[in-house]
């Protein structure tokens, strides 16, 4: 009696509490943060519905949780903590009702033990704030009262009343389990648990009417919440999301599945099957019809499965003979090994290398740097504790910068628009900015164009930098309102403006907006800064490697590309990039293999046929260089890079007409602003083969004129200069350069340019200039050596 009444359930508490207690203090994610987001702001004054869209009902659970919270600086652990709660109740559930059904306390203390570990998987994100935490416990609880009898009825209805408020889409439980109740028990314990159930939800309903909650504006809120999550949750393929999040789930639950499975589809042909009949068929209902869109969705079938896992240990347990007993050892065997591959989640919880396997990993390694950077430099800037507007649905960097949001949507939302239930996404997004207007703007997704925010409302952002290579931050620069309050129109024209607005990937990942505007040394730093939190961030490693090639480091991108091969060997075309470093290095061999490698694994491609023509060339084999590079112009005519290659084989085997052509086709062709560095490479190579007749520097002057605008092409003409003598010229034209170039790696060239030219301090200011915008120039910090060594001009 004391061991199953009171130690057992004792013992599974702090089981939970246990294993949570390491996750206190984890970093923010944007569902804890979305949660917590008027608690946190709650002594400026905001308020749910007229600073933060209501999202779900009851409301008045929102604002128990703001209670709970209390302060910043311990409220993410408070709210922890009373999810912990909900956990160890769901684990003490579990036990009860094992214990229930097969008296076998030790078979009962397995399940609850169980639910409590394998309930705070990382897979499962319990680290998060998830109402499916909050509503397994009366889920179960409601089952283990209806098997305990019919006088238990009326409690078995309160825990259903209290599910559905927990999560109101868990209401479709209620109908089925009366109707079985009914079936099972007769008609006045179902009554009964009808009555216990709509009187929770009544009053529930009845608290939130009273103090407002179910009038228009608060309608219109939930109803453009729910339209927002449910095209968020259709942003994946479903299936392939599915299989991918089961696999990841089965892995780390391994042993409920191996045993509760088979339990679970043996407890349907018992007396008490219809229950569990029941319960797993509107669980895996409620599961798809989610779309399973996020893997804590999965947290009631995992309950399901610890319990289950109980019954067939009791069963086995009851069973003669050796190969139970071998069963329930081998069982235990897979327990221990899951849990210990599991053990560093817990004992080096926020180590970086044990977050970088969440599948939030983004939002705990990253976004606590970028809620950093934004307190510093809202700070620094004078305007700390200003609103803040962020794009996207990272809700912590309001959290983590002191700052609220300018908007009262305060979340993310994607298309498609066009519909009437939409409107006050765009009413609260483009009138907070416009009333508000927030000095700093953060495009934490991709999918949103500043440009065009500017034509809707008059304000002009300025990107200050791309923090960590993914997160541009904007400063506003000026405001000048526009000719019609975007207020005022109607929704149809609304909907086709957030259409604009919101054009591009729905994800958040990488940014080149440091690229596109010339700025490649702040673009490689702050790619540097990712790869330093987080080593193992794959994409950053392939960004950073293609910088590193970009300033000339062809060693460290080698290396960057190596470990992205060693530990992603089915991705395409890091075996090329890492060929092209090879290759550049001397290393021919080691490249060859690469090649073939992408082609055994992957098949021809026009990179593949690029690869080798590019190896075929560094070694010399100029013929069959054209031949491979043929081939990939067959298959992408569009790409100027493999004519200009080709050109330059063909000048190698003294074949100038052949040259010239393919020259011409890149010049006359490459006409975009993106293609200006082709253009160039092409005006430079038909002006080295006419230079016979006329010099080179002659013919790119008359090739500047055509095309003014070409800044590679400028500098290659003053290169020429250089080269002829001309020194005066190209000196005058060089200095003009670095003045007018945008990109950093040109520039940098332009004035070490200049400093080849010039002599004394003025030697000295134009190499400090280069190194400032790329310090890995070579011949500019070997000029520098020597200037320090004997104060002379190198």
């Amino acid at each position: 009696m004391i061991l199953s009444h009171i130690l057992f359930p004792t013992l599974i508490a702090a089981a939970v509490f246990a294993v949570r207690w390491p996750h206190l203090k984890f970093p923010l994610d944007e569902d804890l943060a979305t949660y917590t987001y008027i608690a946190r702001f709650r002594k400026q004054g905001l308020r749910w519905k007229q600073d933060a869209f209501l999202f779900l009902y009851p409301v008045w659970r929102l604002q128990l949780l703001d209670r709970i919270y209390g302060n910043p600086e311990t409220g993410p652990q408070r709210v922890r903590l009373f999810l912990a709660a909900h956990n160890a109740l769901t684990a003490v559930v579990a036990y009860g009702l094992v214990l229930t059904l097969t008296h076998n306390a030790w078979a009962a203390l397995a399940s609850g033990l169980l639910a409590a570990f394998f309930l705070t998987s990382p897979s499962l994100e319990a680290e998060s704030f998830n109402t499916e935490q909050c509503y397994a416990p009366f889920l179960l609880g409601g089952l283990w009262a209806a098997l305990l009898g019919p006088e238990w009825a009326v409690v078995a209805g309160l825990a259903w009343g209290l599910m559905a408020i927990a999560k109101l889409t868990t209401a479709i439980y209620i109908p089925c389990f009366l109707i079985l109740l009914w079936l099972l028990q007769g008609a006045e314990p179902g009554f009964n648990a009808f009555v216990a159930s709509a009187l929770v939800l009544a009053a529930s309903t009845a608290l939130d009417a009273a103090r407002g909650y179910f009038d228009p504006e608060s309608l219109r809120q939930i109803k453009a919440r729910m339209l927002a999550t449910l095209r968020t949750s259709r942003r994946d393929a479903f299936w392939p999301r599915l299989k991918g999040d089961l696999r990841l789930i089965a892995a780390e639950t391994f042993p409920l599945w191996i045993l509760g499975l088979p339990a679970l589809a043996g407890m349907f042909l018992e007396p008490d099957g219809p229950w569990f009949v029941t319960l797993t068929a509107v669980t895996l209902f409620i599961l798809f019809a989610q779309r399973a869109f996020t893997r804590y969705h999965y947290t009631p079938l995992i309950a399901v499965l610890a319990v289950t896992s109980g019954l067939g240990l009791a069963w086995l347990g009851a069973m003669d003979g050796w190969l139970p007993k071998a069963g329930i050892g081998i069982w235990m065997l897979a327990v221990a090994f899951t849990a210990l591959r599991q053990l560093p989640h817990y004992t080096r919880a926020r180590d970086p290398e044990i977050m970088a396997r969440y599948g939030k990993f983004e939002q705990l390694l990253y976004l606590p740097y970028l809620g950093r950077v934004l307190k510093r430099l809202m700070k620094l800037s004078g305007h700390a504790g200003e609103p803040l507007y962020v794009w996207g649905n990272f809700t912590q960097l309001y959290h983590y910068s002191g700052s609220p949001a300018a908007d009262s949507y305060v979340y993310y939302a994607m298309g498609p628009w066009l519909d009437i239930g939409l409107e006050p996404v765009f009413d609260s997004v483009i009138g907070g900015l416009t009333h508000k207007r927030p000095r700093y703007l953060v495009q934490a997704y991709p999918d949103f164009d500043p440009v065009l925010l500017e034509e809707i409302t008059g304000l002009r952002y300025r990107l200050i930098k791309t923090v960590l290579a993914r997160y541009p931050v904007y400063r506003l620069e000026a405001f000048n309102p526009p000719k019609q309050d975007p207020l005022k129109l109607t929704w149809m024209e609304k909907a086709s403006l957030m259409e604009r607005l919101t054009r591009g990937r729905h994800m958040p990942g990488l940014n080149d907006a440091d690229l596109l505007r010339g700025r490649e040394l702040k673009a490689l730093t702050e790619c540097r800064k990712l790869v330093n939190l987080n080593p193992h961030d794959r994409d950053g490693r392939i960004f950073l490697g293609e910088l590193c090639e970009r300033f000339g480091l062809h060693r460290q991108a080698g290396n960057l590309f190596e470990w992205v091969v060693a530990h992603h060997p089915k991705l395409r075309q890091v075996r090329l990039m890492l060929a092209r470093q090879k290759t550049v290095l001397g290393e021919f061999e080691e490249a060859r293999f690469l090649i073939k490698d992408e082609i055994r694994l992957f098949g021809k491609s026009t990179e593949t046929a690029q690869a080798l023509g590019r190896l075929e060339k560094a070694l010399g084999q100029f013929r069959a260089a054209i031949d491979h590079l043929q081939n990939a112009i067959v298959d992408a005519p569009e790409r100027w890079d493999l004519r200009l290659e080709q050109a330059e084989c063909y000048e190698q085997l003294t074949e100038p007409a052949s040259a010239r052509k393919r020259y011409l086709q890149v010049w006359e062709g490459a006409t975009e602003t993106a293609e200006q560095g082709f253009r160039a490479q092409a005006g430079v190579g038909l002006a080295r083969i006419g230079a016979i007749v006329n010099p080179a520097s002659a013919t790119l002057g008359d090739f500047v004129k055509k095309a003014p605008d070409n800044a590679p092409l400028a500098y290659a003409h003053a290169s020429a200069l250089e080269k002829e003598g001309r020194l005066d010229e190209a000196r005058e034209l060089f200095r003009s350069l670095t003045g007018s170039l945008k990109t950093d790696l040109l520039k940098a060239n332009a004035w070490y340019r200049l400093a080849r030219l010039s002599e004394g301090d003025e030697r000295e200011q134009c190499l400090m200039q280069c190194v400032r915008r790329n310090p890995y120039h070579y011949g500019a910090q070997e000029m520098l050596a020597a200037w320090g060594v004997n104060h002379v001009p190198a």
